[in-house]
């Protein structure tokens, strides 16, 4: 389920403003540092300084695209924000630069050797506390410098862009869009050998250390996520303290059969929650929506202690 705002797609990809500021589509081209027209060009080869080669980029992902790049520009817009920090208490040097450039920081992640920052130009306040995220990146710093971009390329039917990310099990990261109820893009995999991948999401992710795997149920409506989640071996187990009684959403949903359904919100986005329990856990699903079966808009794992 999409709820895009009518500027979603107008605004241009902040990625163009990205490299016509400096960075580059070749590790080591930087405009900043070309020589000028005077400068000889009768060098001996062996005397030039060698350079770092940069990381093997690569996008498995139609839209989506990863550069090298080496500088993040400032942001022409300070009053783009209406949503206001995203982030609070920022780690890395590479986040705390790119918010002094005037973005706004939706994540970061230290993983695969880097300090992975997502961030944004533009936000949109929506109904109960939500966020339209617009003019999005993800960048890729080592020691506070900037050697990768990703981003969401133009092109016909172009009508969403990269919001924020969340760290993953494994050596990746995962990418959500901008809107107003995040998705999940895709996921950046970080290669023992340096090689950097924009991959689709996978059908299931291995979760809790391995110890458990939960299947990719994102924009499933909760009557198919149900069947799909029990087959995996997860077991509806609402979780309800003390005697609290459903509403009548849920209470409808769980009549027709979805026994774990806990509850549900009546206005904004109509959130329902579900719960259930694994092997690795205690997993909790999200849905959005008042149709008949809502759509599952987020889940996540909270993994038991071990002995």
């Amino acid at each position: 389920m999409k709820f895009l705002s009518p500027r979603y797609a107008s605004h241009a990809i902040v990625a163009a403003a990205l490299l016509a500021a400096g960075c580059s589509a070749e590790p080591d081209a930087d405009p900043a540092q070309a020589p000028s027209s005077g400068a000889s060009e009768a060098a001996d080869a062996s005397e030039a300084p060698t350079t770092e080669a940069g990381p093997v980029l690569r996008s498995e992902v139609k839209g989506l695209r990863i550069v090298a790049a080496s500088t993040v520009p400032s942001h022409p817009d300070s009053g783009a924000d209406q949503c206001g920090p995203q982030v609070d208490g920022l780690r890395s040097a590479a986040a705390k630069a790119v918010q002094a450039k005037g973005w706004n920081v939706t994540g970061e992640a230290a993983v695969g050797g880097y300090d992975v920052v997502s961030f944004v130009g533009t936000t949109e306040q929506g109904t109960s506390g939500s966020c339209l995220l617009t003019e999005g990146n993800v960048g890729l710093f080592k020691g506070g410098v900037l050697k990768a971009i990703a981003y969401m390329g133009k092109g016909p039917g172009t009508t969403t862009s990269i919001g924020s990310l969340k760290r993953i099990e494994g050596n990746a990261i995962r990418i959500l869009d901008g809107d107003f109820v995040p998705q999940p893009l895709a996921d950046i995999r970080f290669a023992d050998n340096g090689a950097v991948t924009v991959a689709a999401l996978p059908k299931s992710d291995k979760v809790c250390g391995g110890e458990g795997t939960l299947p990719n149920i994102q924009s499933m409506p909760i009557n198919k996520a149900h069947a799909v989640l029990v087959k995996a071996g997860w077991v509806p187990s609402p979780s309800l303290p003390g005697d609290e009684q459903r509403d009548d959403r849920a209470a409808e949903l769980f009549e027709k059969g979805i026994k774990e359904a806990e509850s549900c919100s009546g206005t904004g986005f109509g959130y329902c929650s579900f719960g259930y329990l694994g092997r690795a856990g205690r997993l909790s699903v999200t849905t959005v929506g008042d149709a008949e079966w809502p759509t599952v808009a987020s889940y996540g794992v909270t993994c038991q202690a071990s002995d």
